[in-house]
């Protein structure tokens, strides 16, 4: 669900990171309902529209849309146009009406998806420039032999591997539309079936993908070195000659277990048989008309053994990672969606410290004042770990304005000085200014580029000609109020009047604020309304 949604949202073209996208849902506490998607697209800032209509709606929709069915899992269907509509249409008996619209958009509010982004875009670069450059390596290689043979047995090698990977990646849990389709398609055709049997488990881990995967990645190595050597007539083909006629009884084997045992075919699986009895014809058409040397090189044998021994257990070790990766993240998104759970952190909330958070008068704010969430944020200007909470907030309440409202008081550590200029500079060019909200946040965001008063002076000059009493009443006060109620250490936060819960930061917001709100307000409106389509 949440990997179809990704690849949903990437189809939109929209600047996501697909692997942050897909922890988001599937860390959700309502996963896998619709609301963990809508949820996620409120975090990243994409607008939307879900609800429901009647069935006889739909195809008045305009294309593309998501539809959530009420099959295992909550199955999720994207469709892309009329033909993905007619392709499902049994799927279709399993829809109660949810539909979700998205709006293209090229700009995302979220800052750790901006950043993943960045990096996965470098990162799919650098894939193909590397794999780019392998391929001009070997074409050289290859063209300098001028050898069709050896260009015929190096294509269908490059294709093994294709195929090794996709057999890999169904082991794996990884799944391809198009694959999928493919290997479904025509009577008695089920690759799962063949792969899932017992012949496809030959030892422990070690499994038909780890042998198709390794062995033509091997083929390819040895295929380039002959052909930077001494083309098709390099000792080095003779070692992958008789493993090649070796394989043909494999291939054989492979077919009678199919037609026999499994009473179905692997599609999958015939295209490894067939590139293996051609490669198979081949050498042996370069041994009959005397190309390759048949004279035995125990440097050229062990050097073979070896990269296969490489290539067999680079196979393994990636496999091995890809799983624990995976098994890792299906158990942090499970306890990352208790943590994410709106009841259990208000629980959770309502056993801490409860302090007075009555707003005082010239409170310095940021936010809408009747929102349902209050915080009241006690900071340090000279602290670093304020500095990056602010930085965190700032985002917050961008990405759910209306819901939160900020309340910041100051403890002094150094001095009281920079505490008074700054509440004496708000008091005066900010408070009750329009746009006081935007004006706060970036006041207190450039004090924090600085966290030195003699260069914020210079930005924020002001004459100090009278006394600072009201700026330093509100300084004396918010100390009085930190000493009042007990705080130890910055920054603390309250949220409604309780310490918010250790092992929660402001981070952890971001996934509970939406369904906060109601469970610190139930008055406020819920905000799963219904789509009205007439």
């Amino acid at each position: 669900m949440n990997k179809t949604i990704a690849e949903f949202l990437t189809y939109l073209r929209i600047p996501i990171s697909e692997s942050y996208c897909e922890q988001l849902i599937s860390s959700h506490a309502d996963f896998p309902a619709l609301l963990s998607i809508v949820d996620t697209l409120d975090r990243l800032g994409i607008r939307y529209i879900a609800g429901k209509i009647q069935k006889e709606k739909l195809e008045e929709l305009h294309f593309p849309y998501v539809l959530q069915t009420n099959l295992k899992h909550s199955e999720i269907l994207v469709i892309k146009n009329k033909n993905d509509l007619i392709a499902n249409r049994e799927i279709l008996t399993h829809w109660d009406g949810l539909v979700l619209q998205v709006e293209p958009t090229n700009s995302i509010i979220d800052k750790n998806n901006n950043l993943l982004y960045r990096k996965e875009r470098l990162f799919q670069i650098a894939q193909r420039v590397l794999l780019a450059t392998l391929m001009v390596l070997i074409s050289w290689a290859f063209l300098k032999t001028l050898s069709p043979i050896l260009l015929t047995l190096l294509v269908t090698s490059i294709a093994g591997i294709l195929v090794g990977y996709v057999l890999m990646a169904k082991e794996l849990g990884v799944k391809y539309k198009v694959i999928e389709k493919f290997c479904a398609s025509g009577k008695n055709n089920d690759c799962d079936k063949v792969l899932d049997s017992e012949g496809a488990k030959l030892m422990g881990d070690i499994t038909l993908s780890n042998l198709v995967l390794t062995y033509f990645l091997f083929q390819t190595v040895i295929l380039s070195i002959a052909a930077a050597t001494d083309g098709a007539e390099s000792s080095h083909l003779l070692p992958l000659g008789v493993l090649s006629l070796f394989l043909i009884s494999v291939a054989a084997y492979s077919l009678y277990y199919q037609y026999i045992v499994a009473k179905s075919w692997c599609k999958l699986c015939l295209i490894v048989d067939t590139i293996i009895v051609v490669q198979s014809i081949l050498f042996g058409y370069l041994t009959l008309s005397q190309n390759i040397d048949l004279t035995i090189q125990f440097g050229s044998v062990f050097l073979q053994c070896s990269i296969f021994i490489v290539m067999g257990c680079l196979c393994l070790m990636v496999k091995h990672k890809v799983e624990t990766l995976s098994n890792l993240n299906m158990v942090v998104s499970s306890s990352t969606r208790i943590k994410n759970n709106a009841q259990v952190f208000a629980s959770l909330l309502k056993r801490q410290k409860e302090v007075n958070t009555t707003l005082m008068d010239h409170e310095v704010l940021i936010g809408a004042h009747h929102a349902p969430i209050q915080i009241v944020m006690v900071s340090n200007l000279y602290c670093k770990p304020c500095k990056e909470q602010h930085e965190a907030l700032a985002e917050l309440m961008d990405t759910f304005s209306g819901k939160i409202l900020l309340a910041l008081r100051f403890v002094v550590s150094k001095d009281e000085a920079a505490n008074n200029y700054l509440i004496q500079y708000w008091l005066r060019y900010v408070h009750l200014k329009e746009g006081e909200s935007i004006l706060t946040q970036k006041l207190l965001h450039d004090w924090y580029i600085f966290m030195d008063l003699k260069k914020f002076q210079e930005k924020y000059p002001m004459e100090l000609t009278t006394p600072l009493e009201l700026g330093t009443d509100i300084v004396r006060r918010h100390s009085r109020w930190s000493e009042q109620i007990g705080i130890l250490f910055t920054p603390t936060f309250f949220i409604n009047g309780y310490q918010m819960p250790k092992n929660y930061d402001v981070a952890d917001l971001f996934s509970l604020v939406p369904s906060l709100s109601d469970q610190l307000a139930p008055s406020f409106e819920n905000k799963n309304t219904e789509l009205a389509i007439s």
